[in-house]
């Protein structure tokens, strides 16, 4: 849609600081590519310019596993592309990454709150807590 630059994050973020976005997209304005590696050894976030989009970071990828950001930074950097790399977050996987976020945001106003009040209703913090 003419767009120059274009992040992509997951959907199992409830807590991702707003500010990773900003610098993901200020990253975009010097570097060809940004990152966002996972705690697991996978990715949060992937961002290009309109002319550094590389499709070939998606195919033949074996997602889920803990080699997936090592795996994606070499195709970039064989690629030749200039990448930055962003702090490491944590996505929401596994009933452990559930409690992490859980603990993460006990003491946090505002983080993750729609997520953090279906967890209370439905009484996953016992479930999560209890595994």
């Amino acid at each position: 849609q003419g767009y120059e630059r274009a992040v992509l994050i997951g959907s199992d973020l409830p807590d991702l600081p707003a500010d990773f976005l900003r610098y993901a997209l200020d990253a975009l304005d010097r570097y060809d590519t940004v990152m966002g590696p996972a705690h697991d050894g996978g990715y949060y976030l992937v961002g290009f310019t309109r002319m550094s989009f590389l499709p070939d970071v998606f195919r033949g990828m074996t997602w889920g596993g803990q080699e997936v950001f090592t795996r994606t930074m070499n195709v970039l950097d064989q690629a030749g592309r200039r990448t930055h790399v962003l702090p490491e977050w944590y996505d929401i996987d596994t009933a452990a990454d559930l409690q992490n976020l859980v603990i993460r945001c006990e003491d946090t106003k505002g983080a993750a709150v729609q997520t953090m009040s279906y967890i209370a209703e439905n009484r996953l913090v016992t479930l999560v807590n209890s595994k």
